[in-house]
């Protein structure tokens, strides 16, 4: 009886300790824009890598404006892709369109090409873009402005 007892003691303790390592950590909405030298980045998409690893992506709108859920909280790091908008197929944009209609969105209007511009490679790698953030359970704002 004894053994059983410190079994279910033990076991406590490691769930225990689990939960106040952030096992059940509540995740993070994020919303914000990302701009290049004070210009709105209008094609493209946001990745942010959360705390657990786990991949978490969002559309560039014409604006520059993205959202991201789902992301866990703790730190965070992010990249920032923008391919030439010739370079897109028309299938890409007919799937992104029904992606959004699908999620109940509209999609924005494409970006023309003469309003598109590169980014340096570098944004477009977490372990390579220097950006990095610290998200909190709930909505996060992070707009940035790449340089």
């Amino acid at each position: 009886m004894q053994r059983i007892a410190g079994t279910w003691g033990r076991l406590v303790v490691i769930l225990a300790g689990g939960l106040a390592t952030g096992c059940g950590a509540s995740p993070a909405e994020v919303t914000g824009r990302i701009t290049y030298k004070g210009r709105p980045v209008q094609v493209g998409w946001v990745l942010i890598l959360g705390a657990d690893g786990a991949p978490h992506y969002g559309t560039l709108g014409p604006d520059g404006r993205y959202a991201v859920a789902g992301v866990r909280s703790g730190p965070v790091r992010l990249a920032v892709a923008s391919p030439s908008p010739e370079a897109s197929t028309e299938l890409t944009h007919k799937k992104e369109a029904a992606l959004r209609k699908w999620k109940g969105t509209t999609a924005p209007a494409p970006a023309a090409a003469s309003d598109w511009f590169p980014l340096p490679d570098r944004y477009g790698d977490p372990n390579r873009s220097g950006l990095t953030k610290e998200l909190r359970p709930g909505a996060n704002v992070i707009d940035l402005d790449l340089d």
